[in-house]
């Protein structure tokens, strides 16, 4: 089965590479034409489809994947509901859609049609002020919603059947001025973690099963001891499929802090990274948890690592040069 790892530029196309596991080097596979601005990328659970966010044009695009070569083929372009959409996700099944417009909101929600097309509005939801993410928990029962310009997070009951959501409780304060930027639910507990574009934390909740009330963990620096935070900021987070590791981009320091997750929620700092260039705006994990990659917007490079898997630790195994900035990376295995 092939890996393929895709990019998204600010020459308003998608770059795709193929993996050699082997050596972990990127082969290019093609480009495509994405619209304006494919700032954000995300993966239908099917892996048959990906949807791009329009930063500039206010929309939002399908294509289909072709699981043999990779390649991109284009199926429909819709409104984003919003000014600016910086964020897509999809629901575990792929039924439904979720975008965060980053400069007006509001979030919203559409009903993946036949084939994959991106079909109705099926919801329309403000929050706090800049949503910057909305991603699904693993449940499929609560969306949360980083609001990065109100210093809040929205906690978001999801109703599956009919592709709509409400507020679940009161908006979650989070650090004044911190920022809260984008999240990542732990895969098997419930764990949720918020990376700071200001704070340059990672805040950690646990989750109420039934309420979605979430309960403050604590808060974990992005920078190593003595580092200096004028001039850094958080961008990206993940978490390993194993839910051992977790991982932030740091932009200014320029790095991957990396965590050991504890089995009540915290973290233990493991160590730093160099990102070996520019600006880490976005990064991806290989689904077998093998590899990271780092889009390095200001370098036009993404960097390669393997992933240690007892230690979480990453080891450079080489830069790709995209020919445009990056903006997002991400892999996939194609069946």
């Amino acid at each position: 089965m092939p890996t393929f790892v895709y990019v998204a530029q600010d020459d308003d196309r998608i770059a795709i590479f193929r993996l050699d596991r082997d050596t972990g080097n990127l082969s290019p596979a093609g480009r495509v034409a994405a619209g304006r601005h494919p700032s954000f990328l995300a993966f239908a659970p099917s892996k048959r489809f990906v949807y791009a966010v329009n930063e500039l044009s206010n929309e939002v695009a399908s294509f289909a994947i072709d699981p043999a070569t990779g390649a991109l083929s284009f199926l429909n372009r819709v409104p984003s509901g919003g000014v600016e959409p910086a964020f897509l996700s999809l629901d575990a099944g792929g039924r439904w859609l979720f975008a965060a417009n980053y400069r007006t909101g509001p979030v919203v929600v559409f009903r993946i049609a036949q084939g994959g097309r991106i079909g109705a509005l099926t919801e329309s939801r403000a929050t706090g002020v800049h949503p910057h993410a909305i991603l699904l928990d693993p449940g499929n029962q609560f969306a949360l919603v980083p609001n990065i310009g109100s210093d809040t997070l929205s906690v978001l009951r999801f109703d599956r059947e009919n592709g709509t959501l409400e507020l679940a409780h009161a908006d979650v304060a989070t650090r004044p001025k911190a920022e809260p930027r984008h999240l990542a639910w732990h895969p098997e507990k419930p764990f949720v973690y918020v990376i700071e574009e200001a704070g340059s934390e990672v805040e950690a909740y646990s989750k109420d099963p039934e309420s979605g009330a979430l309960t403050s963990i604590g808060c974990f620096p992005t920078l190593p001891p003595g580092a200096d935070p004028a001039g850094n900021t958080g961008s990206d987070i993940h978490l390993s499929s194993s839910g051992k590791f977790l991982y932030g981009s740091n932009r200014g320091h320029d790095s991957i802090v990396i965590y050991a997750v504890e089995n009540d929620g915290a973290l233990t700092l493991v160590g730093h990274a160099s990102t070996h260039g520019k600006t880490p705006r976005n990064f991806g994990l290989d689904p077998t948890g093998a590899f990271l990659f780092v889009a390095n917007k200001d370098s036009g490079t993404v960097a390669r690592f393997r992933i240690d898997s007892g230690t979480g630790a990453l080891r450079h195994v080489g830069t790709t040069e995209t020919g445009a900035s990056p903006y997002w990376v991400g892999a996939i295995i194609l069946p």
